[in-house]
């Protein structure tokens, strides 16, 4: 359009001055004729219609110039709206990033706290296997190291016997004791999730409770263990009082019939 517009004002300004040189030469040999008029009747309509299209272009130029101007006011908006988004975008993007991060840190900090729980419950249950087996030696027929026979055949004395299970019960009482310090030979980090669940205020961990409720069984199970040999030695000594009961009377009922028979 701009350069239709540049060719009509071109076209305009030379059929100007070709009128004018004319209009000039008339003028100057004062004469006239028909098929003059007639040519400048032509080049008259020729000016008037192109200063015509000239004057339309001109008119659909400026609405165009201000059609883009608006257009360019919006596009500007939009990019500076854009622009916008995208900073905002871009620091959303960071933030995640940031939080993606801090999550993995997390997990990772998760499953070392699993592996070394998990350290710390095979260290435990190891423990507590060793100390049941110990446990289970700690009896009569493992110390005597003899099996078949009758238990009250086992003694030649009831010193023997008392000797026997005092032993057993030290060997006991020291387990029951290692027992009850069990939980404090673990792995010091498995316990980092009961440090942290105490200074927030909440209750015991789970693996507090089970270790705890391992170490109770295997005090319990010594304790009983104590209290039966205490059963059986006071078996021993009742049974050992009962057989000299016994014997007394016996020799008492002896010695009235060798009286009786001497007599």
């Amino acid at each position: 359009m701009q350069w239709d517009m540049e060719e009509l004002r071109l076209k305009s300004m030379e059929l100007e001055l070709k009128l004018n040189s004319q209009q000039a030469q008339r003028l100057d040999s004062q004469s006239t004729n028909s098929q003059d008029n007639q040519h400048k009747d032509v080049l008259q309509q020729e000016l008037d219609s192109a200063k015509l299209r000239f004057e339309d272009l001109l008119k659909r130029h400026q609405e165009l110039e201000m059609k883009s101007k608006a257009d360019i006011k919006v596009l500007v908006r939009e990019v500076k709206s854009l622009r916008s988004s995208q900073a905002e975008l871009n620091q959303q993007l960071n933030q995640s990033f940031k939080e993606k991060s801090k999550v993995e840190e997390l997990l990772q900090e998760e499953r070392e706290k699993n592996e070394q729980t998990r350290s710390s419950w095979r260290k435990l249950l190891y423990k507590c296997k060793i100390l049941y087996d110990q446990l289970q030696e700690c009896n009569i027929d493992n110390l005597m190291r003899t099996k078949g026979d009758d238990l009250l055949k086992r003694f030649p004395s009831l010193l023997d016997m008392l000797d026997v299970t005092g032993t057993s019960d030290n060997q006991i009482g020291l387990l029951i004791a290692e027992a009850e310090h069990l939980g404090e030979d673990v792995d010091t980090c498995a316990s980092t999730t009961d440090r942290v669940a105490e200074m927030e205020g909440q209750e015991k961990s789970v693996d507090e409770e089970l270790r705890q409720m391992l170490t109770s069984i295997l005090v319990d199970n010594g304790v009983l263990r104590k209290q039966v040999k205490s059963l059986i030695v006071h078996a021993l000594e009742k049974n050992k009082s009962n057989e000299r009961v016994d014997f007394d009377s016996h020799s008492e009922v002896n010695v009235k019939d060798s009286v009786e028979n001497s007599g």
